[in-house]
């Protein structure tokens, strides 16, 4: 698998994580009482999904802008990137 792919998998299932630990925080008794651990976690799975979706988002956006400029700072070749 790619490494984009694997990234947008971990990232919508966090997210479904979240909704799932979100829902039943409402669902358990007490009813419609959420701790602090629940929100916490639901916190903590939320960040994990948008620092995924953040990054790739960010570094997709900057390399599509970089190769519509043609601008070559020649990074790439010394990373290895992008090359034959």
């Amino acid at each position: 698998m790619k490494k984009s792919n694997v990234q947008s998998r971990i990232a919508v299932a966090s997210f479904v994580a979240a909704i799932a630990f979100s829902i039943a925080g409402f669902i358990v008794p007490p009813l419609g009482d959420l701790t602090e651990a629940n929100l916490y976690l639901v916190a903590q799975f939320l960040l994990v999904t948008t620092s995924l979706f953040g990054v790739s988002a960010i570094v997709t956006r900057s390399l599509i802008s970089k190769f519509n400029k043609g601008e070559d700072d020649g990074e790439d070749e010394k990373l290895g990137r992008f090359s034959d």
